[in-house]
């Protein structure tokens, strides 16, 4: 949700002067069907006992497809800022229980998708680079197992390519 935190201070929080360019990993730009899922299904439930606990759960309301069309209605791009994005592409198996659930409620109805997000909700900006992998990995977690374990490459490289290109388009 970070992505949509700095869409949100560019836009509003008068930092456009501030920033060059703004590349967003694994962000929900236009929501996530597991929101719509979490939401429709269990906020009944589930927002009571957060209540009571006194924990916020109005992020998870905010990740929606109606709440992303309608932020990106109200936070357009601001001129002179250029955004590029990355997307994540991640098969859910055995291996990696916590994402099944999630990704195929993704999977079956917006496509490719990292755990969570799908490809083409992460896509924004001039360019979006797709990797192999989780969303937690796409911020470079190492997975429980071990950095060894194939669900779990080390992202280094890839967000040095990122710098890189922005450095070769002058920033």
């Amino acid at each position: 949700m970070g992505g949509l935190d700095s869409r949100h201070m560019i836009t509003h929080l008068g930092m456009a002067d501030r920033v060059l360019s703004l590349t967003t990993v694994g962000t929900p730009h236009r929501g996530t069907a597991f929101a719509d899922w979490g939401v429709r299904c269990f906020s009944r439930l589930v927002c009571p006992v957060f209540e009571f606990f006194g924990l916020p759960y109005q992020a998870f309301r905010d990740l929606t497809t109606a709440r992303c069309r309608a932020f990106n209605d109200e936070a357009p791009d601001a001129p002179g800022v250029r955004y590029f994005s990355v997307a994540g592409r991640f098969h859910a198996d055995w291996l990696a229980p916590q994402w099944q659930l999630p990704a195929a409620i993704v999977e079956h109805r917006e496509g490719p998708n990292d755990g969570v997000v799908s490809v083409e909700s992460a896509r924004y900006g001039e360019v979006c680079d797709v990797w192999e992998g989780d969303h937690m990995n796409l911020v470079n977690w190492a997975h429980p197992l071990g950095p060894t374990f194939a669900h779990s490459p080390d992202r280094s490289a890839d967000y040095g390519r990122i710098v890189c290109r922005l450095a070769d388009a002058g920033f």
